[in-house]
């Protein structure tokens, strides 16, 4: 029986769109026996999986809206987000932050007629109605939105701060936030939840998801953690913590507006020196500097990566386009073709 089949229509009352509780206990071959939907991502593959909770973290007025905006956007409608590839999924925008005339005004300067036709009815965005989990009637206000507009899909808080009213440097308190959306939201109706929130005050003691204001209670429960930094004029993206697969490449994006005020995401790699350059910049460079033909094996043994390691790189490395398909008779994901850098 499917979650939509469990759940039922989006129409009924909250109490009644609440699926109910289900036993589980398996052997080690009774659940490798059982068949599920496969596990994928809405983003890079392995990011945003159903049944979990992220976190995007950055600081006041970095651009966290529009970034969230346009992915719910790209996933949504299946669309590349820049280089990177998404799953298309039914999304849920709540913003607690913006009212819907500010947001009226930033869709309008951020999508193009043709661009909010192809949304339909896979994007929506919420306002207004005050929601606060960790209080009464808080959760089941969510759940009610949920069942109807994202089952299956995925859910944009912005922000994390508005949606309870808990004490956010206490463990306690957030634990039950967070775990109440996980096991009460995304686990019963198989869809992700992204949590867009604020950073702390700047410390040597605070660095990537560690950032991420209030309790560390946030890092445990989120499967995903995606950490945005300006440098220079764009802003970098990590990854700082994923649950599934390997951490994708940081990415980087910047902000435009013309002179009529429309707006634009510019994604690329993320700028920086050295480490923060990401393995896909180094193997790039490193390729430049190698005189005679490149395969997966010589990648392999040069930076002393796994086969499966080299694999990604090289994949991640062909979606940017730092480094071309030379031969590309093998094709697909770990083929056996020579590569060479872009000229």
């Amino acid at each position: 029986m499917s979650v939509l089949d469990r759940i039922g229509s989006g129409n009924q009352s909250s109490s009644a769109t609440r699926p109910p509780s289900e036993r589980r206990v398996y052997t080690l071959e009774s659940l490798v026996a059982k068949e599920f939907e496969p596990l994928e991502g809405a983003f890079c593959d392995y990011v945003f999986t159903p049944q979990s909770v992220a976190t995007v973290i950055g600081d006041f007025g970095i651009g966290k809206t529009w970034f969230g905006t346009w992915l719910a956007f790209c996933i949504a409608t299946g669309t590349k987000f820049g280089h990177l590839e998404t799953r298309q999924r039914p999304i849920l925008y709540l913003s607690q932050e913006m009212s819907d005339r500010e947001m009226h005004f930033r869709v309008k300067q951020m999508f193009s007629p043709q661009q909010m036709s192809n949304a339909g009815a896979s994007l929506h965005i919420e306002f207004g109605e005050v929601i606060k989990v960790n209080e009464p009637d808080g959760m089941e206000k969510l759940r009610s939105l949920v069942a109807e507009y994202a089952i299956g899909g995925g859910i944009f808080i912005d922000s994390m701060r508005d949606i309870h009213s808990s004490n956010e440097n206490d463990n306690n308190e957030m634990s039950v936030v967070l775990r109440g959306i996980r096991d009460e939201i995304a686990k019963p109706y198989d869809c992700f939840c992204v949590l867009q929130h604020h950073t702390s005050k700047p410390s040597e003691f605070r660095k990537g998801a560690h950032r991420g204001r209030g309790a560390i209670v946030l890092m445990d429960v989120c499967a995903d953690i995606l950490v945005i930094e300006k440098q220079n004029d764009a802003r970098n993206v990590t990854f700082e913590k994923t649950r599934h697969g390997q951490p994708p490449e940081p990415f980087s994006y910047s902000i435009s507006e013309d002179d009529r005020r429309n707006v634009t995401l510019e994604i690329g790699l993320a700028e920086g020196t050295g480490e923060e350059l990401g393995n896909v910049r180094k193997l790039y460079e490193w390729m430049l500097s190698y005189d005679g033909l490149i395969d997966r094996d010589t990648i392999q043994k040069a930076f002393s990566w796994s086969k499966r390691t080299a694999i990604r790189h090289i994949s991640d490395g062909l979606s940017v386009g730092l480094v071309l398909r030379a031969q590309n008779e093998y094709g697909g994901r770990g083929n056996k073709a020579f590569y060479e850098p872009k000229k």
